[in-house]
């Protein structure tokens, strides 16, 4: 059997085509408006959908209202979702299987498409409260797509009040490939590895908020971060985001590009982070960076800086931290500074705070020791007004140097100032 349901006073495309069609029914199925002992099967249906026709389109109300047409059994071959909005594009859905449970309960499974890969939809609907004002159904909907290694549940309640759906669930998530799940948000930072993540998403099909979410991103061995935060959206798609996460990286530029650090000799990487703002342009609130050495080298920095400063290039405005350093011996920065010295004159220790100022490093409250207290000692302390993390067209990188040297022993004690 073949059917077409044209729109009323239309010469159209049908709203809605349905190929290979069978049922059975019973009239008080017929005469109460519900389909509880009725069964369908359909080998094809094509829906055409669109926000630009003479239609009024059903309150979300009345859309729960729809559910009590489901009926008990419900087999279709293949189901073709058409938007004829702008460019056309088609959303092609297979091998669904549905039947009643109980009398207000519906289960169905069904097979779609996730960026060219089968998805696995099963999906139990309870009807709470469908025929009024305001509708409400519990659902548990469960997702997965083995070949991309995705899958995902969602659970709580969806109600139909107004002119809008609103939803209140737990999600439980997990993404082989985070980009399945960054590519949501255009303009967020690149990432890569694979995401879970849970939370309690509520909202409407315009905005949402994901709160009392935790999330794990594992793209070892460049870096693997736990999470736990919140993102809200009131219709931009660049949702705003409040994040305190810890991890393990194999190098600062993922933090601190801008720096121009290469930490990697020394192997792994421990940090934490504090982020606000949003997800396409993040501040760092808060940020800890700790690693060392089995042969005693540690680096520590610690700071905040201003928005779009995570993986920026460029010195983010309000940058502030502070770096501090040790290590036994100075050729253990011979990674960075080439050849040790010959004559190794012993331990050293280094600090100072980085601020940005007008594009440029403030490199302020220096303090530095190198040698043995109980020998020879050369102490640095000052200020470099301006450090340019790119070379500039004319003068040079460093300027406002104002430092004071101090060296002593049990013999002597030499200072020199305003070096």
């Amino acid at each position: 059997m073949y059917k077409r349901q044209l729109p009323k006073g239309s010469t159209g495309p049908a709203l809605l085509t349905v190929q290979g069609f069978a049922g059975d029914t019973r009239l008080a199925d017929l005469r109460r408006g519900n389909l509880e002992a009725t069964t369908l099967k359909s080998e094809s249906i094509v829906v055409y959908v669109s926000a630009e026709d003479d239609s009024e389109d059903p309150t979300p109300a009345q859309w729960m209202q729809y559910l009590r047409f489901l009926p008990a059994s419900l087999v279709v071959d293949t189901v073709h979702v058409v938007n004829r909005d702008g460019d056309v594009a088609i959303f092609p859905l297979r091998d669904i299987r549905g039947a009643r449970s109980a009398a207000d309960r519906f289960e169905v499974s069904l097979l779609a498409d996730l960026d060219g890969t089968p998805l696995e939809i099963t999906l139990e609907i309870t009807a709470r409260k469908i025929m009024s004002e305001e509708g409400r159904v519990t659902f548990r909907a469960q997702l997965a797509a083995p070949e991309s290694g995705t899958r995902g549940t969602l659970e709580g309640l969806l109600t139909g009040y107004g002119d809008a759906f609103r939803f209140d669930v737990a999600v439980d998530a997990a993404f082989a490939d985070v980009a399945t799940f960054i590519d949501l948000f255009p303009d967020a930072p690149p990432l890569a590895g694979a995401l879970t993540l849970q939370g309690k998403l509520q909202g409407d099909l315009n905005s949402f908020s994901l709160t009392d979410a935790a999330f794990e991103l594992d793209n070892r061995p460049a870096y693997f971060f736990e999470a736990s935060g919140a993102m809200t959206s009131q219709g931009n798609p660049d949702p705003n985001l409040s994040l305190i996460a810890s991890g393990e990286l194999d190098s600062a530029k993922y933090f601190l590009r801008w720096l121009d650090l290469d930490l990697s000799p020394l192997g792994g990487i421990r940090a934490s982070i504090a982020l606000s703002g949003t997800v396409a342009n993040p501040a760092i609130e808060q940020l800890t960076v700790v690693t060392a050495s089995s042969e005693g080298l540690w680096i520590a920095l610690n700071g905040s800086s201003g928005p779009g400063s995570l993986g920026s290039p460029q010195l983010p405005p309000d940058t502030h931290f502070t770096v501090h350093a040790l290590a036994p011996s100075l050729a253990l920065l011979s990674p960075w500074l080439g050849q040790a010295p010959t004559i190794d004159p012993g331990p050293w220790e280094f600090a100072a705070t980085l601020r940005e100022n007008d594009g440029a490093l403030h490199v302020q409250n220096i303090m530095g020791q190198l040698g043995h207290s109980e020998s020879t000692q050369l102490s640095v302390t000052g200020n470099v007004a301006q450090v340019a993390l790119t070379p500039p067209e004319q003068g040079t990188r460093v300027a406002g140097i104002d430092l004071g040297l101090a060296v002593s022993s049990a013999d002597l004690v030499l200072s020199l100032i305003h070096i």
